[in-house]
Order: C-alpha cells, then sequence, then structure tokens
C-alpha cells in the first residue's frame, strides 16, 4: 500500500498571532508581560507537527512596527509588543520561520506554495491564513488554503 506524501502547512504568523490574541486567554510572564497571543500561537503550531500527514511548517510574519510606548495598553500595543517573542519561539520550535522586511506574509506564502507545487517530492500544501488574496494559490487538492 503506497502512503500519500506528508502535507506542508504554510502559516500566516501575523494573522494566528492576531487570531490567538484574540482567541487564546491572556497570561502574564514572570516579568509581567502580556504573553496569552504567543502561546496561542505555539499551540496552534504545535498542533500542526503533532499531526501525523505533517512533514514540514513555514511561518511567515509581516514585518509590525513597535509599540509607541510601555505603557500603551491598546490591543495593537499589546501584540507588538508580543510580536519579537513570536519569532523568537518560532526560531525555537525549529520552525522555518520568513520573517518579512520588505515584502509581506502573504508575497512568502503566495512564494512557498508555488515552488513547493512544483516539487513532486512535496504532498499536499497548506496554507494557513484568512487572507483572500491567498485564494488565487488555490491548485485543486494539491494547494488548498485553510482558513
Amino acid at each position: 500500500m503506497t502512503h500519500p506524501l506528508p502535507k506542508v502547512h504554510l502559516v500566516d504568523g501575523t494573522f494566528e498571532l492576531f487570531r490567538s490574541f484574540h482567541g487564546a486567554p491572556r497570561h502574564v510572564n514572570r516579568y509581567g508581560e502580556e504573553v496569552g497571543a504567543v502561546r496561542g500561537l505555539l499551540h496552534t503550531l504545535l498542533s500542526l507537527l503533532k499531526a501525523d500527514d505533517v512533514s514540514h511548517l513555514a511561518v511567515a510574519f509581516d514585518r509590525l512596527p513597535a509599540a509607541r510606548s510601555s505603557t500603551d495598553t491598546s490591543v495593537g500595543a499589546l501584540i507588538r509588543r508580543q510580536a519579537p517573542l513570536a519569532l523568537e519561539a518560532v526560531r525555537a520550535l525549529g520552525v522555518q520561520l520568513w520573517p518579512m522586511v520588505r515584502h509581506q506574509a502573504d508575497d512568502a506564502l503566495a512564494t512557498g506554495a508555488r515552488a513547493l507545487a512544483q516539487d513532486d517530492a512535496a504532498g499536499q500544501i497548506v496554507i494557513c491564513t484568512s487572507d483572500t488574496d491567498l485564494f488565487q494559490c488555490i491548485r485543486g487538492e494539491r494547494v488548498v488554503v485553510l482558513n
């Protein structure tokens, strides 16, 4: 019996960080810093990595401007302050990280999906994002989008 090739997940890290901020419980580390979004992001990535049919995972992040002040408690500031830790956490997992500077995360995801779709050694490519621009990357069952 032949087994299908393992899946490759390409994750919009910025979106997942925002989703985790709004969906995961808040958590403060021992330094008094909010880290709930990072914990939620790690939970999502670990659940993808634990799947038997996943061989590779890459995470792309948009460049987020730094929070203006340490006392700013706006949602945007709370998320931006967690971005450096999120990048560090993804690196610590040993996952391929694409931190974007001049381009956007969706550009990296589209480029990665296109390159992998041309590689016979890659199985199904799953783009994890809510960005509808990436729907143009869908190629039947070969390249799909998971929101």
